[in-house]
């Protein structure tokens, strides 16, 4: 899978483990429950794989408006400044300074943000359940 935060990746583990219990179970038990059971890992898999993406595009966007919100407040710093005299042009080239290095940073992170469109994210996370239904219906065929 995607690279994965450590916390997911042991859920995934942990999940796999169920995984393979309802296995055994189904092989040694009953038919029915084993694959509900089947089902119900296999859903919070898929949900832990797809909220570990969703975090991670989350983090992202909040680092973007961190980044851009220090901007605004040194642009209405540089404003209220005269750099006329020599402490106050000095201060006025720092905040510029910081205000690239910020505006830089903003600008990877929208980069890195928005690198797919909306439409493309919809249709892998249609394409992942469809593959993940497909999958669980096959299982189901080769069960009956």
């Amino acid at each position: 899978m995607a690279k994965l935060s450590k916390h997911a990746q042991s859920l995934q583990c942990d999940l796999e483990a169920d995984y393979h219990r309802a296995w055994q179970y189904l092989t040694h038990r009953g038919v029915r429950t084993a694959v509900a059971q089947l089902r119900a890992t296999r859903g919070r898999l898929l949900k832990a794989v797809f909220n570990a993406r969703f975090r991670k595009l989350h983090r992202r966007a909040g680092q973007l408006a961190d980044a851009l919100a220090d901007d605004h407040d040194l642009s209405v710093l540089s404003s209220k400044l005269r750099p006329g005299e020599g402490s106050e042009r000095s201060l006025c080239k720092q905040i510029m300074k910081r205000r690239r290095k910020l505006q830089a940073r903003a600008f990877r992170q929208g980069e890195r943000l928005y690198r797919h469109s909306a439409k493309k994210l919809e249709a892998t996370l249609v394409a992942h359940l469809s593959k993940a239904q497909r999958t669980g219906k096959s299982t189901k065929e080769r069960e009956e």
